[in-house]
């Protein structure tokens, strides 16, 4: 009968010494779970197995897992390895913000990636980045229109995660006229009475700051940082 005993084991420093003990006995010892390495540990044949934990809670879910593919290995169930090259949704979003961290991208853009993530895995249960497909984009823009968001915001929060899947070579296969659309409208110009009714409510700091926008065109931000030799 295959072996399907799994064990779980500490490695602890006893008198200046590393040392590998049941945990019973390091309880006995009085020595904290926190301190030392844990492991599970096996057999395979006549060779001896072993896997780290970080703790002794993943300790007995590694032990509790190994125990049930064992038992399915005994009973001629086969087992498939996980491939470790395979990214994983989760790890590709972290690798993403981390990419656009070090191209130096503002905190903002970052935090409204994360808002843009967290719609898409609501509306998208895939563990792997491979297996997002033209489906799963369909039903992520359905998703943020059931939700009351404009059409803009629908497209903008579509290209952010297009942008996303070809970053990481994923990009699905779609076809013409999957991307959202939204009518781009002519912007309101102010008549100069209004111009001058909202002059007339701003103190002089106001008034500078106003005046300047109005007649350069600079966006929010570079007016932020602009400087008397600018």
């Amino acid at each position: 009968m295959a072996n399907r005993r799994v064990r779980v084991v500490r490695s602890v420093k006893i008198d200046g010494q590393w040392k590998f003990i049941n945990p019973n006995e390091a309880q006995r010892k009085g020595i904290r779970n926190d301190l030392g390495r844990w492991y599970i540990t096996w057999r395979t044949g006549r060779k001896k197995e072993w896997e780290r934990a970080d703790s002794w809670t993943h300790a007995m879910t590694l032990k509790h897992k190994k125990e049930g593919e064992l038992t399915a290995v005994a009973a001629g169930v086969e087992i498939v390895t996980p491939n470790p090259a395979r990214l994983k949704l989760d790890d590709a979003i972290d690798q993403y913000k981390e990419d656009l961290a070090l191209r130096n991208s503002k905190d903002r853009t970052i935090a409204a990636y994360d808002l843009v993530f967290g719609n898409f895995k609501r509306s998208c249960s895939k563990i792997y980045l491979d297996q997002i497909e033209r489906h799963d984009m369909l039903k992520f823009a359905a998703s943020l229109r059931k939700a009351g968001l404009s059409d803009r915001t629908v497209s903008n929060r579509w290209q952010s995660v297009m942008a996303f899947l070809k970053h990481h070579n994923a990009k699905p296969l779609m076809k013409k006229g999957d991307a959202p659309k939204f009518v781009q409208t002519e912007p309101v110009a102010y008549e100069k009475e209004e111009l001058n009714t909202f002059f007339a409510a701003c103190n002089p700091t106001q008034h500078v700051l106003f005046e300047f926008l109005l007649r350069t065109g600079a966006r929010e931000q570079e007016a932020m940082y602009c400087t008397w030799p600018d």
